[in-house]
């Protein structure tokens, strides 16, 4: 069994996220994912305001729904 573990700041979960979440899984057989708090996510922000979020397919519209394969 192998465990993946990821962490981030997700404020605005997208389907760049789901992807990456897709991607870590697909390396071991269980996958966890650490929120960080939203005073890390506001110090972060703070830090980097040109931070952009991925652009989001338009024809696969993130369904929060799908599961994780």
């Amino acid at each position: 069994m192998v465990h993946v573990f990821v962490s981030g700041c997700y404020d605005i979960l997208h389907a760049g996220h789901v992807q990456f979440f897709r991607e870590a899984k697909a390396l071991g057989t269980h996958l966890t994912v650490s929120f960080a708090s939203s005073e890390c996510a506001a110090n972060t922000a703070r830090a980097s305001p040109a931070r952009k979020s991925a652009p989001q397919s338009q024809d696969q519209p993130y369904n929060p729904h799908s599961p994780i394969s």
